[in-house]
């Protein structure tokens, strides 16, 4: 995904998400992993944006087709999905003049935000 986003849109900055790891460390690893690949191969910036840990609860919530924080807020996944919007929302959008794909994105995470914030 990083590569065609890269190559196709023109897109140099990813934040990259490590999802269902045993824990934050493990997390750091598969986002290291990725990082020298794309270091060597890539001409991209990748960050560390945080980590999603799998449990029993998130597992659940998937078979129900339903979103973790809704239907076991509790969870340590759901905790970590909390951190991580928490984060997200202080980002600093960068202007881009990428084209379609950043700016749908940049709409959605706004379009999101309003949502939320109402």
């Amino acid at each position: 995904m990083i590569k065609v986003l890269s190559r196709d849109f023109g897109i140099e900055r990813f934040r990259v998400v490590a999802n269902m790891v045993r824990n934050d460390m493990h997390g750091k690893r598969l986002f290291e992993n990725i990082l020298r690949v794309t270091d060597r191969f890539l001409k991209v910036v990748l960050d560390y944006a945080g980590a999603i840990p799998d449990d029993e609860f998130l597992k659940r919530a998937i078979r129900r087709q339903s979103a973790v924080v809704d239907v076991f807020p509790g969870a340590r996944s759901s905790r970590a999905f909390q951190l991580l919007a928490d984060t997200a929302n202080a980002w600093v959008s960068e202007p881009s003049g990428q084209g379609h794909l950043a700016f749908f994105s940049e709409r959605q995470v706004t379009v999101g935000k309003l949502v939320s914030d109402t």
